[in-house]
């Protein structure tokens, strides 16, 4: 299934960037798709004599690029602020898919915690993908993280957009999809649970509430005729980072597919909150999807790009 046409991929000189080209290139090359490598060089760096050979170095992997079969190739090397130029680049250019990898740090486990990544995951208009470093490219798991809400026909169409593009990615990788959502007690009843009941009583409730979040996850499952008919779905009672970080290392996880932006509801923090807390210590690669209602806060410049050399 060709869902992108238009790939973005961020070059920089960060441990993780051959995972980058190696995902894009792929990527572009399954879906027919236009690839452009972007670096961005800090004001303060624009002109010196290093600069140039960044950008020598973002066309000699051109011919790379073409070798495996992606014709509609091209660099740029722009200065300012990363992300800010990133997405500007986005809205330019009419890219539907950014991959990048963490910035780097003194340990992997802080590898999800730089600020241009971050400001990606929450500012970019389309889907931003973090590729895991030192990962080979093949995923063997996906798990698509979804948050269905009672009448809320948004949320339902960015959990269906969750599963597909799951779904696709897992298809390309002959990969596994796994499903998860985390739920809790809803309303009056989530007082009455931490009050002294009857264990029975307890446990009704907890069955009523299941069985609500479950019907919720199957309307969302049934509207998408793509899934596998394989696949597994996870239903946890927990707080959706902590459901998110035990099932990818549970089952092995190698990407996980989620959203990436506040919305309201039962458990409203579970696309913000929860992304960023994946974003901060997950190992797998991360790819974060939006509704299709977001609007990113960063303005495109009228002015033309800012070409380093």
């Amino acid at each position: 299934m060709r869902r992108f046409k238009n790939i973005l991929a961020v070059y920089r000189d960060e441990i993780g960037a051959d995972n980058v080209f190696a995902q894009s290139v792929a990527l572009a090359r399954a879906n027919d798709a236009k690839l452009t490598l972007i670096d961005v060089v800090p004001d303060r760096y624009a002109g010196r004599a290093g600069v140039k050979e960044r950008k020598k170095r973002l066309q000699r992997l051109i011919p790379a690029i073409r070798a495996e079969g992606v014709s509609k190739a091209h660099v740029l090397l722009l200065e300012g602020t990363a992300f800010l130029e990133i997405i500007q680049q986005v809205m330019r250019g009419a890219h539907d898919l950014v991959v990048t990898c963490p910035e780097m740090s003194h340990s992997l486990q802080k590898f999800y915690v730089g600020s241009t990544t971050t400001h990606l995951v929450r500012k970019c208009p389309c889907p931003v993908w973090i590729a895991k470093p030192n990962q080979d490219g093949r995923y063997k798991r996906v798990l698509a993280c979804i948050d269905p809400n009672s009448g809320n026909l948004e949320d339902g169409r960015l959990d269906q957009k969750i599963l597909e593009l799951a779904t696709s990615l897992a298809d390309t990788n002959g990969a596994e999809v796994h499903v998860l959502h985390a739920w809790d007690v809803e309303g009056p009843d989530r007082d009455r649970i931490r009050s002294e009941i009857p264990d029975q009583t307890r446990a009704g409730i907890l069955t009523k509430h299941e069985a609500v979040h479950r019907s919720r996850v199957m309307t969302v499952l049934d509207a998408v005729p793509s899934l596998p008919i394989d696949y597994k779905l996870h239903m946890l009672r927990s707080a959706p980072h902590e459901a998110i970080m035990n099932t990818a290392a549970n089952l092995g996880v190698d990407l996980i597919v989620m959203g990436s932006v506040n919305k309201t509801g039962i458990s409203g923090f579970f696309i913000g909150s929860a992304a960023e807390a994946v974003l901060t210590s997950s190992r797998c690669s991360l790819f974060t999807v939006k509704p299709e209602d977001f609007r990113s806060p960063v303005v495109l410049e009228q002015t033309p790009m800012r070409a380093a050399v």
